[in-house]
């Protein structure tokens, strides 16, 4: 037990109390008397955010600073009126305050690497199956939390259920609390709604992967309509549209396909699919459907979303029109309308979607309890989770005479700053007036309609490939990007980028990986 605790009976009387307390406060926020078996039955029933929980004696608790380092879409002035806001609410339930580190998506796996690698002080950090959990778990720099989750965060491990506490641990054990939100996130296209009504198309045209080229026609008719500072097509490379999901820890390298046909790990970049897709991608590139920018590392779609100068773009939904509402919400033009579709076979509940966001408290950390004592608060406090997520009432938003539902003031948003499916349990966020005022229950209904995809549950060590995915990861960036974008052509470079994989390693990386599935299907099925 660290310094700032006077005895271990505090924190464990503290532990009780604030329980107890947030117990009481079970008819506005979510509970559970048993793990919940999905989301549907994980989440609130009412999509209205609950009261705030009632403050333990913090009597005995020192006061103490939480760093958090958090992954967005980088540093942002306006964080310091919402942490100060944000502290009035935390300080008296628990006596610490936090600090906000805000990194962007390029600068965060270096910045965690390089904090915790050099044992700098970090209490809590984003994590996730997708953004390096695997790897930072086995260097060492998150805590076990199984039995601290347990102890300190009650009310979030009953929310959460097997589903997510079990879903997202690594051999039984739990370096991370998850997010409290859908279960499923597949694959599809968001669209700008403007354009469709327009030109008369219907987006329900393409729901299939199959379907997916058939947006070429709707491109070359945007892109002869619109100026230059327009993209038709709006990616910066990230792939939605494809039948695989991800087992390894380069991206989206090491693939099986969805649909179970064989159990065979496949390198992505030797597939047909893969091949086919780069091929369009070129074509597209070449007509002058793609931002000329969409390779630079620098590049990021969202900056776009937020100006609607776009007509459709590759990105994970949520169902029903969900993913582009949100996406609407962020963008300074209140009269933006953008709408989604999804591809049905992508619609399966994987390990990158139980531990797609967790919050881990890194052995740095001076007060892991206390950062605990947190994370519970932020999954049951609705004053505490609107604020990070909306920033300050009369400020960044105005509530509406409908409970839970909140106007956004046009040039002074906080929404989407620090995004709102890292922050605890999403059924207790406020629902915007540019959002459906049912979105909780589309979300429930999403995680309902969803298969567990037989990787659900396995994690990659790889511990026994780490020379080979370090040369790969070195290596891979001379063509992946261009080739993804189309702005190099894979018939001239797709040979290249995968000699360039297979002589640093990934036949031996792909072995590795079918070897760990294989033992991990074969443990799970006895």
């Amino acid at each position: 037990m660290n310094k700032h605790f006077k005895l271990l009976s505090v924190v464990f009387a503290v532990a009780m109390l604030l329980g107890a307390l947030l117990s009481g406060c079970a008819s506005k926020a979510p509970t559970a008397s048993a793990p919940a078996e999905s989301a549907a039955e994980s989440a609130p029933a009412e999509s209205a955010p609950a009261e705030s929980a009632a403050a333990p004696d913090t009597a005995n608790l020192e006061p103490y600073t939480l760093d958090w380092l958090f992954l967005c879409d980088g540093a942002d002035d306006g964080i310091a009126a919402v942490q100060d806001a944000a502290n009035k609410i935390l300080q008296p339930k628990i006596n610490a305050t936090l600090n906000i580190n805000m990194q962007s998506w390029g600068d965060y796996p270096n910045k965690v690497s390089t904090l915790l690698g050099s044992g700098e002080k970090v209490d809590l950090a984003f994590t996730a199956q997708w953004e390096n959990l695997q790897t930072w778990v086995r260097q060492g720099y998150f805590m076990d939390v199984t039995d601290l989750m347990t102890q300190l965060a009650p009310e979030t491990v009953k929310m959460l259920g097997d589903i997510f506490v079990k879903g997202s641990a690594i051999d039984g054990k739990n370096y991370g609390v998850p997010t409290l939100k859908e279960t499923c996130v597949p694959g599809g296209l968001i669209f700008n709604n403007k354009l469709l009504q327009q030109y008369g198309w219907d987006k329900n045209s393409i729901t299939t992967l199959a379907d997916f080229s058939k947006l070429e026609p709707w491109l070359a008719q945007v892109k002869k309509d619109n100026p230059t500072d327009f993209t038709p097509y709006l990616t910066e490379g990230a792939w939605y549209v494809g039948p695989f999901v991800s087992v390894g820890v380069l991206g989206d390298d090491c693939v099986v396909y969805y649909d179970s046909r064989d159990h065979k790990v496949r390198d992505v970049w030797e597939t047909p699919e893969m091949k086919e897709h780069l091929d369009l991608m070129r074509k597209w590139n070449v007509a002058g459907y793609m931002n000329p920018d969409c390779a630079n590392a620098t590049f990021n779609v969202s900056d776009i979303y937020t100006t609607g100068k776009f007509f459709v773009g590759p990105q994970p939904v949520k169902g029903d029109n969900v993913k582009a509402d949100e996406l609407e919400a962020y963008n300074a033009d209140s009269s933006a309308d953008y709408v989604d579709n999804e591809f049905a076979e992508t619609r399966y509940t994987v390990t990158n979607h139980v531990a797609g966001s967790l919050q881990a408290i890194p052995v740095t950390s001076e007060d892991p309890e206390r950062a605990m004592m947190f994370l519970e608060l932020l999954h049951t406090d609705a004053d505490l989770i609107n604020t990070l997520s909306f920033g300050i009432e009369g400020t960044n938003y105005t509530k509406t005479d409908k409970e839970g539902i909140i106007q956004l003031v046009a040039d002074k948003k906080w929404q989407g700053k620090l995004p709102q499916w890292m922050l605890g349990n999403v059924y207790l966020q406020y629902i915007t007036t540019d959002e459906d005022p049912t979105k909780n229950d589309k979300l429930k209904a999403m995680s309902e309609k969803s298969t567990s995809n037989f990787t659900n549950g396995f994690y990659f060590d790889p511990t026994p490939v780490e020379t080979q995915i370090a040369a790969i990861t070195s290596a891979q960036a001379q063509y992946e990007q261009g080739l993804r974008t189309g702005t190099l052509d894979p018939a001239t470079t797709l040979d290249k980028q995968i000699k360039l994989m297979k002589d640093n390693g990934m036949d031996a990386v792909v072995a590795e990986v079918q070897k760990q599935l294989d033992a991990w299907l074969a443990k799970t099925a006895g």
